[in-house]
């Protein structure tokens, strides 16, 4: 992330004086990263945070790029270029203009930059902004974000050098703030301050409550929890402990303890739905009922291929659902690799499991078929792999498809994904082809007959 102690004056040099148009604008350029996609987003909300794209542009052969973009109030936003970022602030009716310095942007040819995200610098910035009457923007900048921005670093400084106990912070930075979910560093603040907040109720209780909960009185059931919650003196705030309620159970839900069994783990996060459910139908808070739409949203997702954008050997873009006309399988085994053997070892010596296991499996033959996609930085390097290797079964460019990549939570390399022949994902993170691969999907199949 870029740096927020920098944040101060990077405001500074954009905020300017009011308009009352609400578009904004970011344009600039980012040399090197010429034939990238540089996207602008933000989050539905702090609790799942779903990203919510804004924009995005292919930055041209000059390096220049346009994004513009509908906001409603000042807040920082992610500037992604393919797998790096950085963040901006921005206001409605701003027109900013970003250059990017310097950066080495082929540096996932070296690491797999999903996961190494901690090595990687932020991609770094510079403001060109027409009027250079600082005076006169120091004067007119959004005096009031800056001032929560400020007011929340002081808060997290006090926290970590222990100059204030729980209390303090309570009654200085959230008791006596108005709730609102546009205030980001108060909304973070306070999604910090009672993180996992049901951890502290135990297990036993948990499960207790839990189990006596279903359709006919879950309502009930969501006032006798947020009465429970309300013995808690920072819990006073009707608007608070509805907010700690949904971060609470989704945090919860998400994290059950790995002993239990999973029909246990099942009967609890269908109970936490139907409590969810149940406050969206009766808040007063419309801005909750909207979270929580995005939570049952975001679990009812069923992840799917079918909309991923390839490219084959000769660079034409393939759709992955155009793809499955070619092929009769009950089930696809797709695998990301790349060809860097230093980078990845495994990739290839999977592969080569892989290819030995669909001549001597049958079931690779009549019930399963393989689709390799290749993750390399440049086309070029898939280029030269495919036309070395020349495989006998798909082998595709991922088009730098990262933010597809990332839903589907592709980021580790090798990674193999189990899908029916519409593509939609039965298991991901399925088995290695060195890990029983064939034994799991004898089992698969045999548990599943044709109809």
């Amino acid at each position: 992330m870029f740096p927020k102690k920098y944040f101060f004056l990077c405001v500074l040099f954009f905020c300017l004086y009011d308009n009352l148009n609400s578009q904004t604008v970011v344009q600039g350029t980012a040399n090197g990263a010429e034939g990238r996609v540089i996207k602008i987003s933000t989050v539905t909300d702090y609790i799942t945070y779903t990203p919510l794209y804004l924009a995005c542009d292919t930055i041209n052969g000059d390096g220049s790029f346009f994004l513009n973009f509908d906001i409603t109030h000042s807040y920082s936003v992610k500037v992604e270029i393919d797998y790096y970022s950085t963040f901006i602030y921005v206001r409605p009716g701003r027109n900013i203009s970003v250059d990017f310095l310097s950066f080495d942007y082929r540096l996932a040819e070296r690491m797999n930059v999903f996961i190494e995200t901690t090595q990687l610098s932020p991609l770094q910035y510079a403001f060109s902004v027409s009027d250079s009457d600082s005076i006169f923007m120091i004067a007119n900048i959004d005096s009031g974000y800056i001032l929560q921005m400020n007011r929340y670093r002081a808060a997290r400084y006090a926290e970590a050098t222990g100059k204030m106990n729980r209390k303090k912070l309570f009654e200085n930075y959230i008791d006596n703030v108005p709730f609102s979910l546009n205030n980001e560093y108060f909304i973070e603040f306070v999604g910090d301050f009672f993180n996992n907040y049901f951890s502290r109720f135990s297990n036993k209780f948990l499960w207790q409550f839990f189990s006596r909960v279903n359709e006919d009185n879950a309502s009930s059931a969501v006032d006798n929890l947020l009465d429970t919650m309300g013995i808690d003196p920072f819990m006073r705030n009707e608007m608070l402990r509805e907010y700690i309620f949904i971060k609470g159970l989704y945090q919860y839900a998400n994290s059950l303890p790995f002993r239990w069994e999973q029909k246990t783990k099942d009967i609890v996060r269908e109970r936490v739905r139907l409590l969810l459910e149940a406050l969206s139908g009766k808040t007063k808070f419309t801005e909750f009922a909207k979270i929580i739409n995005q939570i049952l949203s975001d679990w009812d997702n069923v992840k799917s291929f079918a909309s991923m954008v390839l490219k084959d050997f000769s660079g034409q873009t393939v759709r992955f659902d155009s793809l499955l006309n070619n092929f009769s399988a009950r089930y696809l085994y797709v695998g990301f690799v790349s060809s860097n053997q230093l980078l990845c070892p495994d990739c290839v010596s999977e592969t080569d499991v892989l290819l030995r296991l669909r001549s001597t499996d049958r079931n690779f033959r009549d019930k399963v078929q393989i689709i390799l996609i290749n993750v390399d930085d440049e086309f070029m390097t898939y280029h030269r792999h495919y036309r070395n290797q020349k495989y006998v079964v798909p082998y595709l460019y991922f088009n730098r498809q990262i933010s597809f990549m990332r839903e589907l939570d592709a980021v580790h390399f090798p990674c193999y994904f189990l899908l029916d022949n519409t593509g939609t994902v039965i298991e991901s993170d399925f088995a290695k082809p060195s890990d029983g691969l064939a034994k799991k999907l004898s089992t698969i199949i045999s548990e599943n007959p044709e109809h």
